[in-house]
């Protein structure tokens, strides 16, 4: 026995599922309504590239898919709304998660000493290696500042000499 659907019931069945559709997609609308104030989305990007999940080892918020991370994206959005910059929103997750929480020290206390260290260091490591060099290279002029030829020149007799030798332990060889 076949069943057969009447036109009306399948035109009320695809109404009802575009309906549906309808309605989910203006209820994730109204979840995150546009701000009328757009001024705050340069920092929210700037946030979540900078700031690391505690949630997911290693990886910023952009990055990380948790619930909490989600929830928290979602806190520092309605901060950014009220009107809070970015040192306060930072401050109020340090306070909350500690340090670890911002993706690099900031340029201020001991963390300005974390981005002054390396190019000091390299800097200093560049003058210690010039001068090392510098002290190491002989001056014309100097003793021994005139480089050892490459095959010194040997006395005429002493290659006879040589050559002689060479002979005498190839003919101990062939014997």
């Amino acid at each position: 026995m076949q069943y057969r659907l009447s036109p009306s019931v399948v035109r009320a069945a695809v109404v009802t599922v575009a309906a549906i559709i309808l309605l989910a997609s203006s209820a994730q609308a109204m979840a995150h309504p546009p701000d009328p104030n757009p001024e705050w989305q340069p920092v929210y990007d700037r946030l979540m590239r900078e700031i690391m999940s505690p949630f997911c080892q290693g990886l910023t918020l952009a990055d990380c898919p948790t619930k909490g991370a989600a929830e928290m994206r979602d806190q520092i959005r309605a901060w950014l709304i009220e009107g809070k910059d970015r040192i306060w929103i930072e401050d109020q997750l340090v306070a909350q998660y500690g340090q670890s929480v911002l993706g690099a020290p900031r340029m201020s206390g001991w963390g300005l000493l974390a981005w002054v260290t390396p190019p000091l260091a390299l800097f200093f490591g560049v003058v210690a290696v010039a001068s090392f060099v510098k002290r190491h290279q002989a001056e014309p002029g100097e003793e021994g500042s005139e480089a050892a030829p490459a095959h010194p020149a040997a006395d005429p007799g002493e290659i006879s000499e040589i050559e002689k030798q060479v002979e005498e332990e190839i003919g101990d060889w062939t014997s």
